[in-house]
């Protein structure tokens, strides 16, 4: 359920309306040719003809509160600004002018989508080579833009062409991703948490994780990685019962079981279209894990004279009924905050359930040692399996690979 809560929450929703145009065949040169003006009137551009040439650029798009991704700096205080704003920032930092120039090769067309009335739009992502004049300081800078451009169609014919936006387009790149957070966590088991006697306990663990996500389109990805952390819980039972005659008059009992993990965790990954600089950020996967180490404890207060004593349960080889591997299901959701082109950090929420229990081996008279004593009754119920939970909230710093 938690899963498709995420889905409704990230997925965009598009319009089922057809379109009645290739994308290919009519639409490609009539957008090269409006990107081809675009850098012709944007190379004529200096402090000599500025209001002019303003003007002729700003026809080719939709209004002049277009928004335009600021390639001009390296570390800009915004990552976008009007159309009137780029070109004043631009002759703000070169009087002379930037030469602008299209990688054709790498020009892609997206699925065209009904807009509105008679007006569709298309996304064009192509590499755009940005250098400055002899005189000027700025090395040639070359980035990947996405062009989302309006048109009509007259006859079948796509006509008026006008640029509706420029972003930053991210599809096909590659990030570093690093996360670390605590978690709470509890091992779940139905029959104990339904036990009057019994009261299943949340610990603290934690998480630390390393991935490598390739996103082969704007808001879709991959991800895999290694990560480490570790689950604790138990149970406390209200007293334990005599064995073989013997009271030890025990009550108040806590088993608190604590297991560390190697996870190799792979996820499908969605974020935003990163237009500013937040971003929604989920995730949903599957990871192997291996249990590395453990440990375990256990006290209780004696009865009447209300000492507490440790390790009070008898079971030496607890750690062999325990299996060694397993699969949980993870969902993450958060937010980031882009911090130029290649940094984000991002505040995470995720949560982890174990698909297969922990144990391989049963005890076939549970009924009657549960409550001795003898080993920990979360591990050996017969019908049921004992399974890992957890939850988190943590940070996350990203680093991204893949230059334009």
């Amino acid at each position: 359920m938690s899963i498709f809560v995420i889905w409704l929450l990230f997925v965009p929703v598009y319009s089922h309306t057809p379109v009645p145009i290739s994308r290919h065949d009519s639409l490609k040169q009539p957008v090269r040719e409006l990107l081809n003006q675009y850098a012709q009137l944007s190379n004529r551009l200096d402090n000599k003809n500025q209001e002019t040439q303003i003007r002729e650029i700003l026809k080719l798009f939709a209004n002049p509160r277009v928004q335009v991704f600021n390639d001009l700096e390296t570390e800009p205080a915004s990552t976008e600004l009007s159309v009137v704003g780029y070109f004043e920032k631009l002759l703000q930092l070169y009087p002379e002018g930037l030469k602008h120039s299209f990688t054709w090769n790498t020009l892609h067309l997206g699925k065209p989508v009904y807009d509105f009335g008679e007006r569709y739009t298309v996304r064009a992502e192509v590499v755009k080579v940005l250098q400055s004049m002899p005189d000027q300081s700025m090395p040639p800078k070359v980035i990947k833009l996405a062009f989302d451009i309006g048109f009509y169609l007259r006859d079948g014919i796509p006509v008026d062409l006008k640029i509706m936006e420029i972003s930053h387009s991210l599809s096909g790149d590659q990030w570093i991703h690093f996360s670390a957070a605590p978690m709470m966590t509890r091992f779940t088991n139905r029959p104990v948490s339904e036990d009057e006697r019994m009261t299943l306990l949340w610990g603290v663990g934690y998480q630390s994780q390393i991935d490598f996500n390739q996103f082969f389109s704007e808001q879709w990805g991959v991800s895999a990685g290694l990560g480490y952390g570790s689950y604790q819980g138990g149970v406390v039972l209200d007293h334990f019962d005599a064995f073989l005659g013997m009271d030890p008059h025990f009550t108040d009992v806590h088993i608190i079981t604590r297991l560390h993990y190697l996870a190799l965790p792979v996820s499908l990954i969605f974020r935003s279209s990163w237009k500013g600089k937040f971003n929604l950020l989920a995730g949903v996967g599957l990871s192997g894990n291996i249990r590395l180490y453990e440990t375990n404890y256990s006290s209780a207060k004696s009865d009447p004279g209300g000492n507490i004593y440790e390790f009070v349960y008898s079971e030496y080889d607890w750690v062999n009924q325990l299996s060694r591997i397993g699969l949980d299901i993870h969902a993450s959701g958060g937010v980031g905050y882009q911090i130029g082109a290649h940094w984000m950090i991002s505040l995470e929420i995720s949560v982890n359930q174990g698909l297969f229990g922990l144990e391989h081996q049963r005890e076939p008279n549970y009924s009657n040692l549960k409550y001795t004593g003898q080993f920990n009754p979360l591990f050996g119920e017969p019908d049921y399996t004992t399974r890992l939970f957890g939850w988190s909230t943590g940070v996350g710093i990203s680093y991204r690979l893949l230059k334009d």
